[in-house]
């Protein structure tokens, strides 16, 4: 079946054994002007795809475009009705939309790779999507004209100088800084800590500073610590005596096996039901009574006739 305009053969459809084809006439030879469309993925984005149902089936809901809303967007998939819907409706041809949409996945792509390759590194040909697309992400980092204005951050390292306006530091800067006020280095000499390690791709990169309390003396010792961060620690004094006996206490824990038991008891050895093998005070101690204070009788006055006999004794 063909469709003419006048003498001209504008489409077709033509059917096979297995297939039906609608067919819009595109013959190079037929055309003019022909050029790169500049209509594309900013176009699409401005469709707006909607939910509806017709009027007579409101129990079907249809995906699809709003030929009136499609055509202040997009005429040339529309076309335009009459006065009464019944009769000449506003209707949208779906497959002229095929255009718009193949030149915007272009455009998009274009996009993303634009973001793969904005880097500084030569990278090759065959290199993964996502491995661009990070060295381009660390690369724009590293762009003072990407309009960053703050980065907050647990640590920063500079491979370089640390630079604010016109003025900049090296690290032997800080150095001689911390040197003329006194402060104490970490306990990882920072040339230690910053040596570079090669990681097998020919980058070097800076080990990361691992934050914690680097004083073995502190109850909090961490070993995997860079730097000291001035959270440690310390025991209360004297809450370190009787260590050996918590040894005993506590052998074989840290090993694999279980912590043993506590016993508890009275651990006062004043007290009468001492218990030599208790490990944990339980407040169950008893002590003997206090003796009674010895009672004393007041000495009784000597009677009248007692004073009597002693003024009658002469005297010598």
């Amino acid at each position: 079946m063909r469709f003419y305009r006048g003498s001209s053969l504008v489409g077709s459809i033509s059917v096979t054994s297995s297939a039906t084809a609608y067919n819009t006439t595109s013959d190079v030879r037929l055309k003019e002007n022909i050029a790169s469309t500049t209509t594309g993925l900013s176009t699409l984005l401005d469709l707006r795809v909607r939910d509806y149902n017709f009027i007579n089936n409101p129990d079907k809901t249809l995906q699809g475009f709003i030929a009136q809303e499609l055509h202040s967007v997009y005429p040339d998939a529309v076309f335009v009705g009459g006065d009464d819907p019944s009769v000449d409706p506003w209707a949208v041809d779906y497959g002229r939309l095929t255009p718009l949409i193949v030149q915007s996945i272009q455009e998009l792509n274009f996009k993303l790779e634009d973001l793969a390759t904005t880097t500084v590194f030569a990278e090759p040909d065959n290199e993964s999507f996502t491995k661009k697309f990070f060295s381009a992400l660390i690369a724009w980092f590293a762009d003072t004209t990407n309009g960053i204005g703050t980065m907050v951050a647990s640590v920063f390292q500079a491979s370089d100088m640390i630079c604010v306006d016109d003025e900049c530091l090296t690290a032997d800067d800080i150095r001689q800084l911390k040197d003329k006020n006194n402060i104490t280095p970490s306990a990882v000499d920072a040339d230690e800590k910053n040596d570079d390690v090669d990681t097998g791709d020919g980058n070097e990169t800076t080990p990361p500073v691992v934050l914690g309390c680097t004083d073995e003396g502190a109850v909090n010792y961490n070993q995997d610590a860079t730097e000291d961060d001035e959270t440690c620690e310390y025991e209360e004094e004297g809450a370190g005596e009787s260590i050996e006996e918590e040894d005993e206490v506590n052998d074989g824990v840290g090993d694999g096996a279980s912590p043993p038991t506590p016993i508890l008891g009275c651990t006062d050895e004043d007290a009468e039901n001492y218990n030599a093998e208790a490990t944990e005070e339980n407040d169950s101690c008893t002590y003997p009574p206090e003796p009674e204070p010895e009672v004393t009788e007041p000495e009784t006055p000597p009677s009248a006739e007692e004073i009597e006999e002693v003024e009658e004794v002469p005297a010598a």
